[in-house]
């Protein structure tokens, strides 16, 4: 399913022509939750992504204050995502679906490709697909600007706000 997933939102990201610059202002901080993805680390603030869950929470009717809880605790500091054990796969599936892309959207990330920090990043987005349930959701291709070089793909659900 998931690799069916990513072969329709590659099609798609390939297909559509909404990309968007963002700029990434945050400094790497000793207490960042970091996510590593091959040749790249991106740091997001431990207090952006408890309010992202907050927000995902209230706006999808879910509930993952447990996840929220152990980063609070500073038990959960680090995630590979080519790497997934199995008691990080509901904190992976949560990075991959809204957090993840809700947050590198915001510019609330500091990305660093090997000892680089990277100042922009490009969004691409496909055009919005619909489910069987009538949500919908637009799966978003991170990359370093200059190249085609994948940071991170995620999606985000068409109900939570960007701001």
């Amino acid at each position: 399913m998931l690799r069916l997933f990513t072969a329709i939102a590659a099609t798609l990201l390939a297909v559509s022509s909404f990309g968007q610059t963002i700029k990434l202002t945050q400094k790497k901080g000793a207490d960042d939750f970091i996510v590593k993805n091959g040749n790249y680390v991106i740091y997001f603030k431990k207090s952006d992504i408890i309010a992202g869950i907050a927000a995902i929470d209230k706006t999808l009717n879910t509930d993952h204050s447990a996840i929220a809880a152990l980063l609070k605790d500073n038990k959960l500091t680090l995630l590979d995502l080519n790497s997934v054990s199995q008691s990080d796969k509901a904190f992976v599936e949560l990075i991959k679906s809204n957090l993840g892309s809700l947050l590198l959207l915001k510019g609330k990330a500091a990305i660093f490709a090997e000892k680089k920090q990277l100042t922009r990043i490009l969004a691409d987005e496909s055009p919005r697909m619909v489910e069987l349930d009538g949500s919908s959701r637009t799966a978003i291709l991170f990359t370093e600007a200059g190249n085609e070089n994948r940071i991170f793909l995620g999606d985000l659900s068409s109900d939570i706000k960007r701001e």
